[in-house]
């Protein structure tokens, strides 16, 4: 509990930093940063949620090159196969990996905040305090397609059918 609120005070100081930042540059950066203190807690954690040990055996598997061998690997979304693959290939450290998909889940979910919510600020802070953040814990491919699918609704709203779809297809 010690980590999760200095955390959620991080994120929360880089969000007024990142509404206030003018430019591009400055607003990607602050949006870099105000994700960081949540990439940073799910990378560095271990054995923290009930899905930890079968996502490190997968990543242990997809490591190792041998994955045809896996049941468990057979089934996996290739999307998500290839992020694994690709963040091992970088780093072979499991915190690593953890922390680049946590990275991909947190962009796409605070991207989607941002362009669909009337009041951002308040949506991050739900998200936290609700404990879908927490609970990203455990299902990290599901939260990573539920990222993706809130990043096309915005074009829903703007009557653009064909993105939308293709944000559903992804």
């Amino acid at each position: 509990m010690y980590i999760y609120i200095p955390m959620i005070l991080f994120t929360l100081c880089f969000l007024v930093i990142q509404y206030n930042a003018k430019g591009k540059l400055k607003k990607f950066v602050a949006f870099i940063l105000t994700i960081t203190p949540g990439t940073l807690v799910a990378a560095f954690r271990y054995d923290n949620g009930a899905d930890y040990l079968m996502y490190s055996n997968m990543f242990k598997i997809l490591n190792s090159g041998i994955e045809y061998l896996s049941y468990s690997t057979k089934k996996l979304e290739w999307g998500f196969k290839y992020l694994v693959v690709i963040s091992q290939r970088i780093c072979s450290e499991q915190w690593f990996t953890f922390g680049v998909i946590a990275f991909v889940i947190l962009a796409l979910t605070f991207k989607a905040c941002k362009d669909n919510s009337d009041d951002y600020f308040l949506s991050i802070i739900l998200f936290f305090v609700s404990g879908l953040y927490f609970d990203s814990f455990n299902g990290i491919r599901q939260y990573i397609a539920m990222g993706i699918f809130m990043c096309g609704i915005k074009h829903i709203i703007q009557k653009d059918l064909k993105r939308y779809l293709l944000y559903c297809l992804i």
